[in-house]
This record gives structure tokens, sequence and C-alpha cells, in this order.
């Protein structure tokens, strides 16, 4: 080593540093620190004397004593949401903040299996997360205001973030829920910056009069025809309501939302229950995760007599959202009656 340059680096600066720049997405990052409702605990305070630490770092070890979550440390902080963001990365990965204490750990997993997610639930939420612009993406009209938004986000967050994906029987879906949450980040960040939400709103609708693009021409129109129904049929004048609706189902026959919707207003004249049947079943096949057509079916399959079909579907809403009052009173007034063991996608009232 005689004559060699000799330098002493210190690993936690180097690692702070990485963090800095690395990942460049902000989405990626996101996906690494793990899920907004992460309560990280600063180890003890000794480990940090030797580390450089400013205002922001000072500000994370005080308030990560385990009872504060990620959501709300980015919202207090000092800094930037990015730049606050990859601080706790860069303190996570040099040891300076661990994600949670034990006891955290323990709540969160008890929660996750109170709380598990089925295979059929997650792909009906990609499915409907296809083609979606950002408000589609959340499941907020363009109306919602930043609270609902944010909101919207972190039920999103809490249930599909990518963690929950790394092992298990769903681990094959996690490239699928990295992409997905990405989509959720980049939506959420973009319209709860009002400027940037202002600019967004300005490209939605100079694409949606684009002569080029008919297809978002046509979902455009779409969901205006949705909107319009759904307030007929609050309003009781459900004739009227069945012709918007039908509109939107045939201008974007792949949107659940408005096959439901249309379904639940046929479903109230008997004299349309195949064709409300038909579009609560086609709801179900594309969003099957959706509890309220099941619901609906079953109340018609109950007044039917059909008391064996009508258990089934509250069976199925049950299995979807636990505790769910309606499909809980259908499964009473169902009793005992054996189930049908038909596909679930069969038809009782279709002609033959």
């Amino acid at each position: 080593m005689d004559g060699e340059v000799a330098v002493r680096l210190d690993p936690r600066a180097l690692v702070l540093a990485h963090a800095k720049r690395y990942p460049a997405s902000i989405e990626a990052l996101r996906i690494r620190i793990g899920p907004p409702d992460l309560r990280p605990v600063a180890t003890a305070p000794a480990t940090a004397r030797d580390a450089p630490v400013d205002e922001l770092g000072l500000f994370l070890l005080e308030r990560c004593d385990g009872t504060v979550e990620l959501a709300e440390l980015v919202k207090d902080s000092p800094a930037e949401e990015e730049a606050t963001l990859r601080a706790i990365y860069g303190y996570l990965l040099a040891g300076l903040l661990d994600p949670e204490d034990r006891q955290a750990r323990r709540e969160r997993e008890a929660r996750l299996r109170e709380d598990s997610l089925s295979r059929e639930e997650c792909l009906g939420r990609l499915a409907m997360a296809a083609g979606q612009d950002h408000y589609g993406v959340l499941g907020v009209d363009r109306t919602a205001r930043p609270k609902v938004i944010r909101d919207a986000y972190y039920s999103l967050a809490r249930r599909y973030h990518p963690d929950r994906f790394r092992s298990g029987p769903l681990h094959d879906l996690l490239s699928r829920f990295e992409d997905f949450f990405m989509l959720v980040t980049d939506a959420q960040n973009t319209l709860a910056d009002p400027e940037r939400r202002a600019e967004y709103d300005e490209q939605l609708a100079s694409a949606q009069g684009g002569p080029d693009d008919k297809g978002a021409d046509a979902a455009y129109l779409a969901k205006q025809n949705f909107l319009r129904g759904r307030a007929l049929a609050a309003q009781r004048k459900y004739t009227e309501a069945v012709t918007f609706l039908e509109n939107a189902v045939s201008l974007d026959p792949g949107h659940a939302a408005y096959r439901v919707e249309l379904g639940l207003v046929l479903s109230r004249n008997p004299r349309y229950r195949e064709e409300a049947e038909r579009q609560l079943l086609q709801s179900i096949n594309l969003a099957p995760a959706v509890v309220a057509p099941y619901v609906a079916l079953g109340q018609m399959y109950l007044k039917a007599g059909r008391l064996g079909r009508a258990g089934r579907m509250a069976r199925e809403a049950l299995r979807w959202e636990p505790g769910h009052t309606e499909a809980s009173e259908l499964l009473v007034a169902a009793g005992d009656a054996p189930d049908e063991r038909d596909d679930l996608q069969q038809g009782v009232f279709r002609s033959s």
C-alpha cells in the first residue's frame, strides 16, 4: 500500500447521498418505502451521532416513534414531499429508522389477515383501472374535492400496496400491482396539485374534442350519459333514466358501473327483469368485486321464489364485503334453501 492514496468514507453518508437520487421516480420511491400507514421508528439516538443529520433528519428522528404514520410525517415535514420521502428512504437504508416496531408489525399483519384479498378482487381492480384517466383510476368524479382525492388514494394504497403481493398465493401479481400503484400515485400527485390538475383537465378536454380520438370522445359521452341517467334515477324518473343509461352502455360496453346502474333501474320493473338480469350478470363478469349487482340479483331471485339462487348471491356479496347489511338481510330471507350449483353467469329469467 506504500504510496497509494487511502481515503476513509462514511458508509451512511454514501447511502444517504444515494437515496437523494435513486430511484429516480417518486412512484418507485413510494413503493420501496412502504404503504402510507407505515409507522417508522427511530433507532437508538446514539446511532445517529456519527451520521450527518440536518434539520429534516432531526425532525424525522424526533417524530418517528412508532406512532406517527408515513402520510402524517410527509404532511408535517419542514421539507418538500419528495425530499422528505428520500430522507426517510435513506434513513431506512442506513439503519437510522426501522420500518415499524414489533407491535405495529403485528397489528398490520393482523389487519391484513382479517382483510384478505382474493384473486378475483385483485383482477377485477386491475381491469377496472385499465384505460382510465386519473379520476377513473382513483374512482372519483371530476368535481371531487382535494380531501376526497386524498382519501381515495390512501384507501387504494392501504388495500393494494405492492407489499401485500411480495409473498403468498398472489405474489405473481406483484409486478402488475407495482404498475397499478404507480398509476394511483401519479393520479394523486396530479390531482392534489391545483395547477397540475387544471392543466390535466385542459388536456382531457382537448383530447375529447380532437377529431382523431374517437375512443376518448365516446368515453366522455358515455360518462355524461351515465351521470345524467343516475341523476334521473335519483329523481325517480326511471323511464328517462333507462334511455341515458342504455346510451352509456352502448358507448362504453366494457364499463361495469354503467351496466350496474342500468340493471338496478331495470330491476324495479318486473317486465324488464330479464334484461336487468343480463346487465347485472355482465357487470359481475367485468368487475366481480362490486357488491351491488349481487344484492340486486339476489333480491330479484327472492321475489321470483328462487331462494337457492338468492342465497347464493347473498353469499357472494358477503364474500366480497363481509357484514354488508342488505346482503346479510337477503341471506336470512333466503333461509336454508339449497344452493343452485349452476354457472353464476347463467341467467334464470332468460328465454330459451
